[in-house]
């Protein structure tokens, strides 16, 4: 393996405490993912619970050292496995980011009161609405002057958040697909030049519109957090054309976990501190929606090889799963790690490898060009960082979507 895939002790890059290799066998959180994958009879995507909790407490401590009144709002659209949910429900502080009236209908079945949840719409029915304001309690922010105007005539005289799209973004490794707020218009968000017109509208309809969000992008790390302190700034610019006090401003997700052995962990005490010198003395609220970053690196998808061939030089590696499994890679580009669940053997040579799917698209390509040792059919392959927007995006493309989903925690998988 290339010097350039290890970490300075030789171990691969995305070795950490609870996952790597032990016994000659790949585990995560302790277990043995060729054992569960086996278990499981098929392709499995499997999340660790402490791995989660852990980064939740990482990611509350840095913005209470930092001084700052904060509310985190998990993104459930990153990954709706009920018993995470559950388990989310009981952590102090830990509130819901829903985007339809499904998700809060299973937030609030997960045990999440309508308090605890936060709904950012897009593109909502009047039935959506009708069904989301049944329930007392639950935040709303509009992505829309349109979306504004409904809520306003459904439900006159309420306190709104207003969803901005300020014109700065940010996302993984500068991916235009993962820029939600920058050079191109996207449809995210109030653009400044209406912020106007959205004060008529609430003005009209007795709105008040005390909170600002933003959905910036994803998967930013280190690099980005000028453009977040950019962002910040444009967003509190807008609150001061507002009629009602701002109370709130809530900065979306967005937040990147390492893919590639080049990526550096986002460092959450400078992302935290750049927040806190644009809110430090504003008696402002923040409120934070991380999805991916909580779970991305918590998740692998384990699939089984199933043959291989050569093709241009390199070897090419069947799974039992394609991109409909976990998309992300092949709708947005972004790197995947697969990963041979057995060791590596001493002097084992490597191989260029690409590791496909069994889906008949051409898109179906897990990675390309990895030094691989070799995989034998019928051993387990786990694909790492799949554990946001993976299982959740997944499809039935080719009548090929059937997986298991299971939530490890310190003692068993469930």
């Amino acid at each position: 393996m290339p010097e350039t895939a290890k970490s300075p002790d030789g171990r691969a890059w995305w070795t950490r405490a609870d996952l790597g290799f032990r016994h000659g066998q790949l585990e995560l959180s302790g277990r043995v993912l060729a054992e569960l994958h086996r278990a499981a009879g098929g392709p499995l995507h499997v999340l660790s619970w402490p791995r989660v909790r852990a980064k939740l407490a990482a990611l509350r401590g840095s913005l209470e050292a930092a001084g700052l009144d904060a509310r985190i709002l998990y993104a459930m659209k990153a990954n709706r496995l009920e018993p995470l949910l559950t388990a989310l429900a009981l952590e102090d502080g830990c509130g819901i980011d829903a985007c339809s009236p499904g998700e809060v209908a299973l937030a609030r079945a997960c045990g999440f009161a309508p308090e605890a949840i936060s709904v950012t719409l897009c593109a909502p029915s009047d039935a959506d609405l009708r069904a989301l304001l049944a329930h007392a309690g639950l935040w709303i922010n509009c992505d829309g002057l349109g979306v504004l105007e409904r809520v306003g005539r459904l439900s006159p005289g309420r306190a709104v958040g207003l969803r901005v799209n300020p014109g700065i973004g940010l996302g993984y490794g500068d991916n235009p697909a993962l820029d939600y707020a920058g050079g191109r218009t996207t449809k995210f968000g109030v653009l400044p030049e209406q912020i106007e017109t959205a004060c008529a509208i609430a003005r009209r309809h007795r709105l008040a519109i005390t909170t600002l969000h933003v959905h910036a992008g994803c998967g930013y790390l280190n690099d980005q957090l000028d453009r977040l302190d950019q962002l910040v700034a444009a967003v509190l610019d807008l609150g001061g054309a507002l009629e009602a006090p701002l109370e709130r401003i809530n900065i979306g997700g967005g937040l990147g976990v390492p893919l590639t052995p080049g990526d550096r962990p986002l460092e959450l005490s400078a992302w935290a501190a750049v927040l806190a010198q644009r809110l430090a003395g504003r008696g402002l609220r923040l409120e934070v929606e991380p999805g991916a970053y909580l779970v991305q690196d918590a998740g692998v998808l384990v699939l089984q090889a199933v043959g291989s061939d050569w093709r241009g030089g390199r070897r090419v590696v069947y799974l039992d799963g394609g991109f409909n499994l976990a998309p992300e890679p092949a709708f947005y580009g972004l790197p995947c790690q697969p990963v041979r669940c057995r060791a590596l053997e001493p002097d084992e040579p490597l191989y260029t490898t690409d590791v496909a799917g069994n889906i008949n698209e051409a898109l179906d390509l897990w990675a390309s060009q990895q030094p691989l040792p070799e995989i034998r059919d019928g051993e387990s392959v786990a694909l790492l960082n799949v554990g946001a927007y993976g299982a959740a995006m997944a499809s039935d493309h080719c009548r090929r979507g059937a997986f298991s989903h299971w939530l490890l925690t310190a003692r068993s998988a469930s």
